[in-house]
């Protein structure tokens, strides 16, 4: 909600500077709730800094959070106070219902590795193919490993030892942003599920023998709990525009 807001307002050409703080604002949310773990009444000072942060005043009245953490940040393109641009951050960020909603920003646990997760069963689960339960199952488990393996790789370097970038638009904002590029997907998980497999035959007699002893019960659809309606009283029922 911010993000669009913030996006939205920088569209006017009399807030055209809100652009260059769409993306520190968002991560300072984050930051908010990531850096007050153990003192949750921190957030809620740490947010309304950004109203004085933008316009380069790093001083702030509230004694749980009295100044600005970080160093020197050279030269930006702040926005001073008075400036309508500021004025519309002002609004958004010290705005009622979000003041009411940031003390309760957890502060140990985002959402970002849960989206991450349901994009990857994705792949192993495409929405446009139909899976039996079984076969959900086991794409299920297999996006789980391939994902604790992959979760938190290290960012790809060169030859020559240097982080790699992807440069991204996001759709939003339009503008260029420098993207971590993630180094290449290991399979090391696939090893252990050929081992496991060669295991089960040698244990089992047969295909049939193993399938039988590790059967899975499905579970009823969801449909299966729905009054099928009567379809001779549907069509007796139906009027077309033409026959009323």
């Amino acid at each position: 909600g911010i993000k669009k807001r913030l996006v939205s307002a920088g569209k006017l050409k009399s807030l055209v500077g809100l652009q260059d703080w769409v993306q520190a604002t968002v991560k300072h949310l984050y930051w908010c709730a990531e850096s007050s773990d153990g003192a949750p009444d921190e957030i809620l000072p740490k947010w309304t800094s950004l109203v004085g942060h933008v316009a380069d005043l790093h001083e702030h009245a509230n004694p749980l959070y009295p100044r600005c953490q970080h160093g020197d940040l050279g030269k930006k393109k702040w926005l001073p106070e008075g400036l309508q641009a500021h004025e519309k951050l002002k609004s958004i960020v010290l705005s009622k219902p979000l003041l009411k909603d940031i003390p309760h920003l957890s502060t140990s646990a985002q959402t970002y590795a849960t989206e991450c997760f349901h994009s990857t069963v994705i792949q192993f689960a495409p929405k446009s193919t139909h899976f039996g339960y079984e076969s959900m199952q086991a794409r299920v488990y297999v996006a789980a490993l391939h994902f604790n393996e992959n979760g938190d790789r290290p960012q790809a370097t060169t030859k020559e030892g240097k982080k790699r970038f992807l440069v991204k638009r996001p759709k939003q904002t339009k503008r260029p942003i420098a993207s971590p590029m993630k180094g290449p997907c290991t399979y090391a998980y696939v090893q252990e599920l050929m081992k496991e497999t060669l295991a089960m035959n040698c244990h089992y007699p047969s295909y049939r023998a193993a399938r039988k002893a590790n059967s899975i019960e499905a579970p009823p659809s969801l449909s299966s709990g729905f009054e099928r309606p009567n379809k001779d009283l549907l069509i007796s029922s139906h009027r077309s525009r033409f026959n009323c």
